[in-house]
């Protein structure tokens, strides 16, 4: 059974809970905002809406141009994100090159650039 408090399960789909990849990556509140909303889109039943949250934070984080680096961890980023469709594996994957390099605009461009791709396409599937 779900714990619908302290570990949802739209939180819960891959290998790894969200809460931790966000932790082991020291992702700031931006980032792991849009890290959560990106890994609970699938699962939690306002697709669209999760994917604009992501963008709208990592657009943020972006504005910020903040230098903060993360520590290495034992977590693998494809273990965590396997789950996830395709495109949102591959924000996942920027997010975190982008913790790991600081190359802040231009993979954060990148990384919106997927989302609302992902977005246009659920909109013209409905």
């Amino acid at each position: 059974m779900s714990d619908a408090v302290n570990h949802p399960s739209h939180y819960n789909q891959g290998a790894i809970e969200v809460i931790d990849f966000i932790e082991d990556r020291g992702f700031n509140f931006n980032v792991g905002n849009a890290v959560k909303y990106i890994c609970r889109a699938p699962y939690k039943g306002k697709y669209v809406e999760d994917l604009q949250k992501a963008v709208f934070y990592l657009k943020r984080q972006r504005e910020l141009n903040s230098k903060k680096k993360h520590k290495i961890g034992h977590l693998d980023v494809y273990d965590f994100a396997k789950h996830l469709p395709e495109r949102l594996r591959i924000v996942i994957f920027i997010i975190d090159d982008i913790s790991i390099t600081n190359k802040i605009g231009r993979y954060y461009d990148m990384a919106i650039e997927n989302l609302q791709e992902e977005i246009k396409i659920v909109q013209e599937d409905k």
